[in-house]
């Protein structure tokens, strides 16, 4: 696995993600609030009374096409990759949440990019041209 760092902001970092001939996305967006519940819909209401906000929360979109399986082995080797590029981070008090997309094709992941780097899109935008 290889990483390219495309873009990369005050909030919002963009990586290439070269694996086996094939390329992915990861997109790093420091939300600068606190975590909240609905962070987490993932939780069954037996887990929500123990859930604890952190002072920050990071949302990481992993961004693949349709031809890459998303197997449980995949989003763990990426999620170590994801540790590894915020390791400066105070773990402690951030929440760092991996969350897969899959879209048709790497243009409609360029898209989204766009969508949630909004701040600094037409520099990315310039930066993918």
């Amino acid at each position: 696995m290889n990483l390219f760092r495309e873009f990369n902001s005050i909030d919002c970092e963009v990586w290439r993600v070269r694996r086996n001939e094939t390329d992915t996305f990861l997109v790093i967006k420091d939300e600068r609030r606190p975590s909240e519940l609905s962070d987490y819909p993932w939780l069954s209401e037996h887990e929500t009374p123990f859930f604890e906000p952190k002072d920050n929360v990071i949302h990481v979109s992993y961004l693949v096409t349709p031809n890459i399986s998303l197997s449980l082995e995949l989003i763990a080797e990426v999620f170590e990759v994801v540790e590894q590029l915020l390791h400066h981070v105070a773990m402690a008090s951030c929440d760092i949440i991996l969350t897969p997309h899959t879209f048709p094709s790497e243009s409609d992941c360029l898209d989204y990019i766009q969508k949630i780097c909004a701040v600094d899109s037409d520099a990315y935008n310039y930066l993918t041209q």
